[in-house]
Formats: structure tokens, sequence, C-alpha cells
């Protein structure tokens, strides 16, 4: 496979970002205008949307650094091992900050469950313990990427990062990651599923909150994807930065789907959440099936 061009890179991954920046907007606007009110979650979905940016920047320029290597001529080593030292300073801090904007994401729907289930005691109790192992594989995630090349202290080290035995744990290291991220993902995602059967609502309701819930699976596809791609083609031109921007601009635009589907609900269900009063508009309009049951979140609540 031929190398991933530059303008390419730049064009999907700022493509992708744009989406997200509409869809957030969308989805402030659903919170203002239907739901009339914000909460933590839309807190951390932000705060995921400005890390996608400064990533996609980060990136960005950590890519254009390697396409200027590769066309460095032999003999040129004093300009290779500064635009290597620089590329690997960039490479790690848009790891760091694309960890940072996915798990921002996760608390945002984490924050989210915790308004539509809270008064269940044992949704609370089961809430703590995966916010305990998100918080968990966050750090290993992160002590990971600083010890890709053995210590924090070689990662400026040409020679310690190209070794056979450095590349090796490198390729680990992506497989690794991935399934710790997918495993805090699996653990979110399990949290609303496990309530949907104490729910007293018709099954058509159930499924469609299900579909929602199951939004994850989107981000655990690209997540997968990722580490395929990365794994067999990381040699490739731009290839692991293009993987890696696209797996941050999805979860992004996955956490906005549950706000941004109010906007197809039906005008006088969307009237009537926004004639409620704040107290009872405690949760996002989620699906056309589940007819604003999180939307009111007292409504899901009563039935618990």
């Amino acid at each position: 496979m031929s190398a991933i061009s530059f303008s390419v890179l730049t064009a999907v991954s700022w493509g992708f970002t744009g989406l997200a920046i509409v869809l957030t907007a969308g989805r402030f606007w659903v919170r203002c205008k239907i739901i009339r009110s914000l909460s933590w979650d839309d807190a951390a979905h932000l705060l995921g949307l400005l890390l996608l940016v400064a990533q996609i920047s980060i990136v960005s320029g950590g890519a254009s650094i390697i396409y200027q290597i590769a066309s460095f001529e032999a003999g040129d080593d004093g300009r290779y091992e500064a635009e290597h030292l620089l590329f690997v300073r960039l490479d790690v801090a848009g790891i760091l900050v694309s960890w940072c904007c996915l798990y921002a994401v996760k608390m945002s729907f984490l924050l989210l469950y915790h308004r539509i289930f809270q008064v269940s005691e044992r949704f609370v109790q089961a809430w703590w313990i995966v916010l305990g192992i998100v918080f968990l594989t966050f750090w290993i995630l992160v002590a990971s990427s600083l010890t890709e090349c053995g210590s924090p202290s070689a990662l400026g080290h040409i020679e310690s990062c190209d070794t056979p035995s450095m590349i090796h744990r490198q390729q680990v290291f992506v497989i690794y990651g991935c399934a710790v991220n997918v495993f805090s993902d699996l653990a979110i995602m399990a949290l609303p599923l496990a309530m949907l059967k104490s729910l007293q609502m018709r099954t058509s309701v159930k499924l469609g909150l299900a579909g929602v819930f199951c939004c994850a699976f989107v981000t655990i596809a690209f997540d997968i994807l990722r580490a395929v791609e990365t794994d067999t083609k990381g040699r490739i031109e731009g290839s692991t930065a293009l993987w890696t921007n696209l797996e941050s601009a999805v979860a992004v635009i996955v956490s906005c789907l549950p706000s941004v589907a109010a906007l197809f609900s039906p005008k006088n269900e969307r009237n009537g959440v926004r004639n409620r009063s704040p107290h009872r508009q405690h949760s996002l309009v989620i699906s056309n099936s589940a007819k604003h049951c999180v939307s009111a979140g007292s409504s899901v609540k009563e039935r618990i």
C-alpha cells in the first residue's frame, strides 16, 4: 500500500473534526432550546471536542515532519536527528492528548448515565466501580505511552526507540492499548444495558434505548481498526496518524448522537419536553421510540 499523502491526512482529519464541531453545536442547541438545561456531561463533551482540535493540530504537525524526514538525502544525519527528536516529542504529546480526548468522551457518557439512573442504589454502586475502572485504565494507557521506549527519558533517543526489541514492544502496546481501551468502553456500555431489564416499559422502547446505549460499539470498531491498521501498516507514512485522528473524531461524534436524535422526534413531544420544569428535565432526549423517557429523567426513575 502506498503512503497516505499529507493533504489527504489533513483533509480527512479536519473534515471529521468539522463534523464533530457541527454536531456538538447541535447537541448544545438541543440542550439549550429543547431541554433548557446543561449538565456536567456537556462540559465533559466540550472538553473532549477541545482536546480533539488540539490532537489534530499536534498529530498533523508530527506527521508533516515524518514526510520531511522521508525526503532527506543520505548523509544528512544532523538534520535527521533534530527533526526526529521533534517528531518524537509531538508524537508522545499527540498520543497523550488522544487518550485524554477519548476518556473525556467516556466521562461524558458516564455522567449522562448517572443522571438517568442515579436513584437506583444498585446502579450507583456499579457506576462507582466502572468509574474506578475508567480511571485505572486511563493511567495504565498514559504510563504505557510514556514507556514505549523503555523509560520516559529514552523517548528522545533514536537508538533507544529503533531497536528491534523496542519496535516489538511498541507493536505489542498497540494491541494491549486497544484491549484496555475496549474493556473500559464495554464496562461503560454495560451500565445502562443492565438497567433496561428492570424498567417497566414496552419492548420497543427498551430496544430504542439499547440502540442508543450501544453507540459505543462504533467507537470500539474504530479502535480495533486503528490497532489493526497501525500494527500491520504502521510503517506506512500517515497511516497511524490518520487512524488515531479518526478514532478520536468518531468518539466525539458518537457522543453527540443521543442529543441530536431529539431533533428527529415529533414536534409535539419536543414541546412537551420544553414545557417541563427544569427539575423534570433531568436528562437528555434519547430517541423517538423512548418517548422521551430519558429526556424527562423522573419518568425513567419512577419505573426503576
